[in-house]
């Protein structure tokens, strides 16, 4: 027997349930904000901060970004703990205000993770496992 490629490729299958379940939050937020194109997942904080992007940084990214694309929507994934401290970031910045940025954090389940990076366009990680899951 000759095992193929796709045989032993890995593969996640996220339930239907959360692809509902995301996919009917992000399209919640993106009426909200009229954003109506693509999807931009970055994930700027790592397990090690060596790796880690200061929030200036990614604020320049997502800047210039929607400088190309201003319809889009950018969500930050983050841990947990850093949501209310970015969420409060993204309110007091008037440039970042006047953008679709969402921040994000898998809260309930595991499976939230990678029901939004199914659904996002581009995928940009400063950590390998989020790759892993794109």
């Amino acid at each position: 027997m000759q095992t193929t490629a796709e045989d032993i490729r890995p593969c996640l299958e996220v339930p239907s349930h959360w692809q509902y379940r995301m996919l009917t939050w992000l399209q919640e937020s993106k009426n909200r904000h009229q954003a109506t194109q693509g999807t931009f997942f970055i994930n700027y904080l790592s397990t090690n901060k060596k790796r880690d992007w200061s929030f200036v940084q990614v604020r320049e990214l997502i800047i210039h970004l929607n400088s190309l694309h201003s319809q889009w929507t950018y969500i930050l994934n983050l841990p947990p703990h850093a949501l209310p401290e970015v969420k409060n970031l993204l309110e007091k910045d008037d440039s970042l205000r006047a953008i679709h940025v969402v921040p994000f954090s898998a809260q309930e389940h595991f499976y939230e993770l990678p029901a939004v990076i199914q659904l996002s366009d581009w995928v940009l990680s400063v950590e390998t496992a989020i790759i892993h899951l794109a």
